[in-house]
């Protein structure tokens, strides 16, 4: 009897070894497999952050043809500009600032497989900005709080697509460089949607004449002409106006425009007027589209037998 329990010990240590070194040699197998995806995870995290490293670097180089080859050909942006279109936007920003610098830092890379998003925060500077009807130099300051959405492609990585969830802008100068300003909208609104946007002025000038003005424009190229705007003197530290969301489909801006006019005395007994600032300060606001596709639930309304089973329960109650 002892030997037949000594026997069966040994076939059971025999087997519980022979099933620990196959659950051995399968977690070891899971644990390789495991170390290969991270490790080839961290290579294409480490190849998308190289491709926004050279995107910055010749976007701060105006270098527009090897900036293009980071754009797949079917990309699209939130406005649903095109390649073409937003290249058109970008070269004419180097006209307009040749000295633009642009900062970018990355939030959060996901990937799934052929796909990512990048999560990032851009700031962008230029200064000595000059304007043909003013005699005043400026700078421009940006920020845009941005979600590219990224393809592999025959092993290169492409833009194909960006949503930008927040944009804001500003173009100052002269006197209204030394402004604390600050323009507030909706992010997001629905279409045809009411909403306010507020200017903030934090630092009026004394003994000047400040004007100001807040418009609303769709979000297109070339951009439609503007509305005309109502100026008014700004003697609060705040400007206020009431929007209408469009309902074309399209994202839209708010403009607000500040001048600074001041006087200098002349022979005579008169004052010379002159312009010593001038200030557009712009924030974008993304609108729902409209969805007629679905049908909107009707508000329930209490049947009879729904009363009758309310009666019954106050009944019970009381």
């Amino acid at each position: 009897m002892m030997k037949k329990v000594i026997l069966l010990f040994a076939l059971i240590i025999l087997f519980t070894a022979q099933s620990f070194e196959k659950a051995h040699a399968g977690i070891i197998s899971e644990w390789k497999a495991n170390k290969s995806i991270e490790k080839e995870l961290r290579l294409t995290q480490k190849a998308i952050e190289n491709l926004f490293e050279l995107q910055t670097l010749y976007t701060n180089t105006q270098k527009h043809d090897k900036l293009k080859q980071f754009y797949s050909e079917k990309y699209r942006n939130s406005d649903a500009f095109d390649k073409n279109t937003t290249f058109s936007i970008i070269k004419e920003n180097y006209e307009l600032y040749p000295n633009l610098i642009v900062t970018l830092d990355i939030n959060n890379i996901n990937i799934s497989g052929n796909y990512a998003t990048v999560d990032v925060f851009e700031y962008a500077e230029a200064k000595d900005i000059k304007r043909d009807d003013v005699d005043l130099t400026g700078k421009l300051e940006a920020f845009a709080h941005t979600i590219y959405y990224l393809e592999k492609t025959d092993d290169n990585w492409l833009i194909i697509a960006e949503h930008a969830l927040e944009e804001n802008n500003s173009v100052v100068f002269g006197e209204a460089q030394y402004l604390d300003l600050k323009l507030t909208a909706p992010m997001i609104i629905g279409a045809g949607d009411e909403y306010t946007s507020k200017l903030e002025i934090n630092n009026l000038p004394r003994k000047a004449l400040v004007m100001g003005s807040i418009t609303q424009t769709p979000a297109t190229f070339p951009l439609e002409d503007e509305e005309q705007e109502n100026f008014r003197v700004i003697e609060d530290l705040s400007l206020e106006r009431i929007f209408v969301a469009n309902n074309q489909n399209t994202n839209e801006y708010n403009i607000a425009s500040i001048g600074i006019t001041r006087g200098q005395p002349i022979p005579n007994g008169n004052v010379k007027l002159y312009l010593s600032g001038l200030a557009f300060v712009m924030t974008r606001v993304n609108v729902i589209p409209e969805n007629t596709l679905y049908k909107k639930a009707e508000p329930q309304t209490e049947t009879e037998d729904d009363d009758d089973d309310k009666d019954v329960e106050d009944e019970n109650n009381a």
